[in-house]
């Protein structure tokens, strides 16, 4: 994972864990830490200068937990969380920030049996994460496009533009959550 703190570049394994500074030409570690393999697909963003990871793959299950680093100890620490609902714990989530606020939906996730058979299921809804209170929410709207989105590849990448997902992998889409649609591009 990336991170970009005050022009500085920080590298973090992908499970969680090592912590690499990249400055002037340099690779420097920076923690007292391990790999985690804890958090593998994990959403990773930076709010008020502290690096995050949401969510994730990791010791043979899918997590719901928040996670932050504290460059004073070194170390990976939990941030508690309210859930309002319960969130699905997932990896590979799409995900933007916006207005002080963390936007996610999909992702992988272990869906038993009978959650497979049943149609009910809605694993796109978009979840809120406020960075004033650290509370999920879980959005009113669903749009149906987002369905068929997945990223179940290691072969895709995204990034923000705006308030859009830019999403590659065999197509190009833009995913406007905030406005319900998504435009698909060859």
């Amino acid at each position: 994972n990336k991170y970009q703190i005050d022009g500085i570049n920080y590298f973090v394994d992908d499970g969680g864990g090592i912590v690499l500074k990249f400055t002037n030409n340099t690779f420097k570690r920076i923690d007292n830490s391990f790999k985690h393999r804890n958090q593998f697909y994990g959403i990773p963003f930076v709010h008020q200068k502290t690096m995050y990871l949401w969510g994730g793959y990791g010791l043979f299950t899918y997590k719901n937990i928040l996670t932050y680093y504290d460059f004073l100890g070194g170390e990976w620490l939990k941030k508690n969380q309210v859930n309002l609902e319960q969130v699905r714990p997932r990896s590979g989530s799409f995900y933007i920030i916006k207005d002080n606020n963390l936007y996610f939906f999909g992702g992988n996730t272990k869906l038993y049996h009978k959650e497979i058979t049943s149609k009910k299921i809605k694993f796109n809804h978009v979840w809120r994460l406020s960075f004033k209170d650290y509370t999920l929410y879980k959005l009113p709207q669903y749009d149906n496009t987002l369905e068929f989105i997945k990223n179940h590849s290691n072969n895709y990448s995204q990034f923000q533009m705006d308030d859009k997902i830019i999403h590659i992998s065999d197509v190009i889409r833009e995913i406007d959550i905030f406005n319900n649609s998504v435009k698909t591009y060859a």
